[in-house]
């Protein structure tokens, strides 16, 4: 949808009732702030709309859905929490949160159903983002999924925690995050962090037929 000097863009592609958006951040395909700011616009427009029934989010890079939170923003954010400086605007007014945490409210609070496609690997941040959704579709292949954040000092901040406990139960959950475990699709199939591994090859288009299957269901049941 737009794209600046770090390279991030979102694009948003209409398919009647459902809606994909496509995330990038090339080269490595991390969420960072402005992203996370620039997605919040895009839903602004997409709540409004009412034939919106299906929200798609993949990524862009190639067998990456969003390879992680980017770790320099992390710290930077650590270092001013620790520090003198004064929280930011939106803490100080008890204003809407724009950042990432933010978006994930809203998905899981928009009427329309939510499907993360994870079109390859996706840790801490990306995988919190696709927790956010009512929906997880893994692409097959040599990915790799998990929240690891505890092996640099720090927990999932973006309601990791509370969601994968909710999803695979608090024991289940306490093991893998304590412990940062990282796993391929079968594994989080097990799990039960995602619904569906869908085949490698043409992986977007099964998961158009698995969007449209829930869009042509009555609106009022979905």
């Amino acid at each position: 949808m737009s794209e600046s000097a770090s390279q991030h863009r979102i694009e948003v592609e209409s398919h009647g009732h459902v809606t994909v958006i496509t995330l990038s951040n090339p080269p490595t395909h991390t969420m960072v702030a402005a992203e996370a700011t620039e997605l919040h616009e895009v839903l602004d427009q997409l709540e409004a709309n009412a034939s919106l029934r299906v929200l798609v989010l993949t990524g862009g890079g190639e067998g990456v859905f969003v390879r992680h939170y980017e770790v320099g923003e992390l710290v930077a954010s650590s270092e001013r929490l620790q520090g003198d400086a004064p929280p930011p605007a939106r803490a100080q007014s008890g204003g809407p949160d724009r950042g990432l945490r933010g978006v994930m409210l809203r998905l899981e609070a928009m009427d329309a159903i939510t499907i993360a496609a994870i079109n390859g690997s996706t840790m801490g941040g990306g995988l919190e983002l696709a927790l956010g959704c009512d929906f997880r579709l893994q692409r097959a292949g040599d990915y790799r999924l998990g929240l690891p954040e505890t092996g640099v000092g720090i927990l999932p901040g973006g309601g990791g925690t509370q969601r994968l406990a909710r999803l695979l139960g608090v024991a289940r959950a306490l093991d893998l995050i304590l412990h940062g475990e990282v796993y391929g699709p079968q594994r989080a199939l097990e799990l039960g962090v995602v619904n569906r591994v869908l085949p490698h090859e043409n992986f977007m288009q099964h998961v158009m037929e698995f969007a449209q299957s829930l869009a042509r269901r009555a609106p009022r049941a979905l």
